[in-house]
């Protein structure tokens, strides 16, 4: 049995094991099992999990996966998705050969809670039967899931319920990179106050803002009615009138705006419409007007000779300037902290956003725009703005620029700059643009072997010396107490021995940092899982020519791409023998494995694969330090 296999706690029995859960979300996790298929197997072999929210899942309440895969440690993974957020699961292995079904132990998990706010948005363009309503939602821990917006309304709004049972419903699929989705109502009745809310589901999880009201404009009548004006910018506006053509028709009809800022019966200037809606509605667009002025304005009817005009009405036209700055604060190796504020001058009040862009490359504000990063900012009742920017590159220069949108009009801070902090590596670490330095050779009593390819010595979690000829086993294992049951330190399960909570490593127990000091230490799970998915490990059974086999490990991010360290493959110690040395490696993180807390996390790679694995705490793996 290999080294990341745990061992069944009852080998005569035991023919279905139920491993640990991982990647758990809101929607899907990753379930483990070991199938102990005995040497008289015959015939069909099925092997899977049956998960159900009942605490005793069985083939009749859950839902049943299979899989036809082992790995050589007879191990199975089943990812399992659609799931509920913020429920609890139990889950059991099976297995079924000879017409026997053999089934694990019953194991629990519960999916992440959806955190998410949902706002309702003001109405807008308001007419005598149109408008326009909408939301903004935020999903805060759930990531890229399924989200579904729609908006409730209706005449009756004394609560959520009675607008979703007795109102009408329309859903929205199109929500914006900032959670904003929008909706066009057509047909309301005129003079009727409705009530609407913004409702969005996430991952089945329902979201809802407040109610918020409007209420829909008079049905003119008359023969020619003056409108309202809408999208009034600093030159132009919508006009809208209203024509009765009744009792006219086959008749020449001519109808339009007429506008000033003077005087309309002296200095008017005409613009005729050439269509109107179902409802004799039309708009004119006035184009060419000066900013911050009054203009007048009426609707005309021409036909038989006869001018009829509607009421006269007003607009302004906007004045508007707006300044935007910001500077950088609290820059570190790879974050850094954009300040800044929004000021706008107006009259009226304006719709305002802020994004600020972002990149390594000097340029232009479009430039920046066009093939920066983008963070929208949320904006402070002051207009003053903070935006944390992480994952950022040491050492490396960012040039960024504020772009604020008022009123659909844009207006740009200059281009500023910044240059992250260099991380110092310590004498024996190289930098591969994660967020820790890492040891370029392997941990041994000493300290660092002398070069990259030597193996260095093995090292049981949480233990700060190897062992000669003492075998690797609960037996021996310090915090073990002789069995995987009696845990004295690093405990999170009762049955397990004694609960500490503990799932980290202290700095006494850290082997690296104990023979090493200053900063060095072991790498977390999450510090590996960072290496994996940021590096190329590439398989060599001569390193540099020295004959050993194992992974050399080059950085993929950019200005680090000329950086590698070597692992080893120094395979492990069990009981007193070396196993698997030049075909296998396996790294210890400091991480235990909460679940199972007689297992810790570690790295395991041979020429075939490279993947993340729990094993039992006792067994002798090499460690590799690293350093902040």
């Amino acid at each position: 049995m290999s080294a990341c296999t745990p061992e069944p706690k009852d080998e005569k029995k035991t023919v279905s094991f139920t491993g640990a859960v991982t990647s758990v979300t809101v929607n899907s996790a990753i379930l483990t099992a070991y199938a102990n298929l005995p040497a008289d197997v015959t015939g069909d072999v099925i092997m899977g999990v049956v998960y159900s929210t009942s605490s005793s899942p069985d083939f009749q309440n859950g839902r049943i996966l299979t899989s036809k895969e082992l790995d050589e440690n007879n191990m199975y993974q089943i990812e399992v998705t659609d799931l509920t957020p913020n429920t609890k699961y139990y889950y059991k292995s099976f297995l079924s050969y000879n017409d026997q079904t053999y089934y694990g132990e019953v194991k629990e998990f519960t999916t992440v809670q959806v955190l998410a706010s949902v706002s309702t948005l003001e109405a807008w363009d308001v007419t005598e039967t149109k408008a326009r309503l909408g939301g903004i939602v935020s999903v805060f821990n759930a990531g890229d899931v399924k989200r579904e917006a729609a908006i409730y309304y209706g005449t009756d709004g004394s609560d959520i319920e009675v607008l979703k049972t007795k109102g009408s419903r329309i859903g929205i699929d199109d929500i914006s990179e900032d959670g904003m989705f929008t909706v066009n109502l057509n047909a309301l009745t005129p003079s009727t106050k409705y009530y609407f809310v913004a409702v969005v589901s996430v991952e089945g999880v329902e979201f809802a803002g407040a109610i918020k009201n409007f209420t829909t404009q008079d049905r003119p009548t008359g023969i020619s009615v003056t409108g309202e004006s809408s999208d009034v910018e600093e030159s132009s506006a919508k006009l809208f009138g209203w024509c009765n053509q009744e009792g006219a028709e086959g008749t020449s009809v001519v109808f339009g705006i007429e506008y000033s800022a003077t005087d309309l019966t002296t200095a008017a200037t005409s613009i005729t419409a050439s269509e109107k809606d179902a409802e004799n509605k039309y708009c004119c667009q006035a184009t060419g007007l000066s900013s911050n002025t009054v203009y007048y304005y009426r609707a005309f009817t021409l036909f038989n000779g006869v001018r009829s005009y509607g009421e006269v009405k007003s607009f302004t036209t906007l004045d508007f300037t707006a300044t935007i700055t910001c500077y950088t604060e609290d820059v570190g190796e790879t974050t850094a902290t954009v300040s800044g504020s929004l000021t706008v001058t107006s009259k009226e009040t304006l719709r305002q956003s802020v994004t600020l862009y972002y990149d390594t490359k000097n340029g232009s504000v479009e430039n920046l725009m066009s093939n920066g990063q983008r963070k929208s900012i949320s904006l402070n009742q002051d207009g003053s703005f903070s935006a944390n920017l992480s994952s950022l590159k040491n050492g490396t220069t960012y040039y960024y620029v504020a772009v604020a949108y008022v009123h659909d009009k844009s207006f740009n801070s200059t281009v500023n700059s910044f240059t992250t902090l260099t991380r110092n590596c310590p004498s024996g670490a190289v930098d591969l643009g994660l967020s820790v330095c890492w040891a370029t050779c392997n941990l041994c009593e000493s300290g660092f072997v002398s070069s990259p390819e030597q193996y260095g010595d093995y090292f049981a979690w949480g233990e700060t010396s190897s062992k000669l000829n003492v075998p690797y086993g609960w037996s021996s294992y310090k915090w073990g107490n002789g069995s995987y049951y009696s845990l004295t330190k690093y405990n999170t399960h009762s049955s397990d021995g004694t609960v500490d909570n503990k799932t980290t490593l202290d700095s006494e127990d850290d082997v690296a940092h104990v023979k090493l000091g200053g900063s060095w230490r072991m790498p977390t799970d999450a510090e590996w899982t960072e290496l994996q998915n940021n590096c190329t490990w590439t398989w060599t059974s001569n390193y540099n020519g020295t004959g050993v086999a194992g992974r050399i490990v080059t950085s993929n991010v950019e200005g680090y791409k000329d950086k590698s360290i070597f692992l080893p493959a120094a395979g492990y110690r069990h009981d007193t023998s070396l196993s698997r040395s030049g075909s296998d490696g396996d790294y210890w993180s400091s991480s235990l494995l909460t679940d199972y807390p007689d297992l810790a996390w570690f790295v395991d790679f041979s020429s075939a694969y490279v993947r993340r694995d729990g094993s039992y705490r006792y067994n002798g793996f090499s460690v590799r330090p690293v350093s902040e």
